[in-house]
């Protein structure tokens, strides 16, 4: 007895695309999540004197996908939160191939100098996202 395919191949086609446009769109929706989440921990979690308020805006996210930025924090109109938007725009262009990306930084040009004489700028939200990304996208793995 022979087994027939009654399902057009386009059907197929059109069914597979669907779930993996929705499997991306709830990728995406857990990186910007992951991305808030890291940015609210890098604006909160300081222990360090903010005397300009700078340093504490500079800090943001973005999520791009296929070298488009898909969502990406809210930024003061001050000197940080342009620091952190151009520096974004620098690593963005870096990350221009297909994929998603989610960016994390601290744009000012001192963070790294804050951070490093060990108080809180930009790390407690890389440990954040260290924990997040794994935890959060392991249910992706678990679904299918």
């Amino acid at each position: 007895m022979a087994i027939d395919m009654t399902t057009p191949p386009s059907e197929i086609d059109t069914w597979m695309e669907e779930r993996l446009s929705r499997q991306q769109k709830a990728i995406l929706e857990t990186y910007k999540y992951i991305g808030e989440k890291c940015q609210e921990e890098g604006r909160l979690g300081k222990t360090y004197k903010d005397q300009t308020g700078n340093l504490r805006a500079s800090t943001g996210y973005r999520v791009i996908m296929d070298g488009e930025t898909f969502s990406e924090g809210e930024f003061e109109s001050n000197p940080g939160g342009e620091a952190a938007k151009e520096f974004l725009d620098k690593l963005s262009f870096m990350y221009s191939q297909e994929g998603i990306v989610l960016l994390v930084v601290a744009g000012m040009q001192y963070a790294a100098a804050v951070d490093a004489k060990d108080y809180n700028v930009i790390t407690s939200a890389k440990l954040l996202a260290d924990q997040l990304v794994p935890q959060l996208m392991g249910k992706f793995n678990q679904e299918q």
